[in-house]
């Protein structure tokens, strides 16, 4: 017995030619994709036993209806087997007009890889756009598709191109494939590589400038340290300047051994003391009498 295959329900906005596919494989791990087929083309093995065939139908209709959604059950809700149910999915969501098929084919001629998309996700799209052209009986030949997805290239891939365009014999879309799987790998490498270097580039320039902010930091301090040194200097030279002028040599304060000594002379002392004040002009008083008499004139 198989294991479970898990897959989405359709919901008719999907892509149902990719659904229808997946839905078959889990069928065929089943046993049971036979039901699918018209029963009139089933070997007379099988035909010889209806109850077998009543088994595989019932159970083939349950898988397909318990994969759909509200409003897809809703168109189909009439199918009671798992042919009719099957062919009806396919009329919905299978079209095969005219008008659709000139629309797929003009987004196919006019593709173009987008170069903000991985190649995988372009190369999804591109193959999206062919199998929708084969569910509407178009093909292409394998040529065809080679030249439409080297047209589609941007311009990253324009060595490539060139390469292939010019140095092979053989057009083939695995060729052409391979080659910008390898040419993408090598993109990255380089973008990777890239990156790298810019990160260390900003990496050293970063700590470049943090030693420089440090080394900054160190010298306006010491710079600092010696400008307060220098005015430290200066007041020391102003006060002891201060000091000189208010102590005048010329006249020296006696110290406490010269007023203690025997050579001291109280009576010396202060004669100099006397000599040293200023002359003191003697009152006359002839002088005074005659300033007064001619103040009373």
């Amino acid at each position: 017995m198989g294991s479970k295959v898990e897959l989405e329900n359709f919901d008719g906005n999907g892509d149902f030619s990719l659904w229808k596919q997946k839905m078959k494989a889990i069928l065929v791990q089943q046993r049971i994709s036979k039901a699918l087929e018209d029963p009139e083309g089933y070997l007379e093995a099988l035909k010889a036993k209806p109850d077998s065939i009543l088994e595989m139908n019932e159970i083939a209709y349950s898988s397909i209806f318990l994969h759909l959604t509200d409003n897809v059950l809703r168109q189909v809700s009439e199918q009671k087997t798992a042919v009719e149910l099957w062919k009806r999915l396919n009329d919905l969501f299978m079209i095969k007009t005219l008008p659709n098929k000139v629309y797929l084919l003009e987004k196919l001629f006019s593709f173009k890889m987008d170069p903000s998309k991985d190649l995988d996700v372009n190369l999804d799209d591109f193959n999206k756009l062919v199998q929708n052209l084969s569910n509407v009986d178009k093909k292409f030949d394998d040529e065809d598709l080679f030249v439409i997805l080297l047209n589609s290239l941007p311009d990253h891939f324009k060595d490539v191109k060139n390469v292939i365009k010019y140095g092979r014999d053989d057009l083939s879309i695995t060729l052409i494939v391979d080659a910008l799987r390898s040419r993408e790998l090598e993109f990255k490498q380089d973008v990777r590589s890239s990156n790298k270097e810019e990160n260390l580039f900003v990496r050293r320039r970063s700590e470049k400038r943090d030693n420089q902010n440090y080394n900054s930091k160190d010298k306006s301090g010491t710079e600092k340290d010696v400008s307060m040194s220098d005015l430290e200097n200066e007041k020391i030279q102003i006060e002891v300047k201060s000091l000189e002028t208010i102590t005048p040599e010329s006249n020296p304060i006696p110290d406490e051994d010269h007023l203690n000594s025997n050579d001291h002379d109280p009576v010396l002392d202060s004669e100099n003391i006397t000599s040293n004040l200023p002359n003191i002009t003697e009152f006359d008083e002839s002088d005074s009498e005659e300033e007064i008499d001619n103040t009373n004139l």
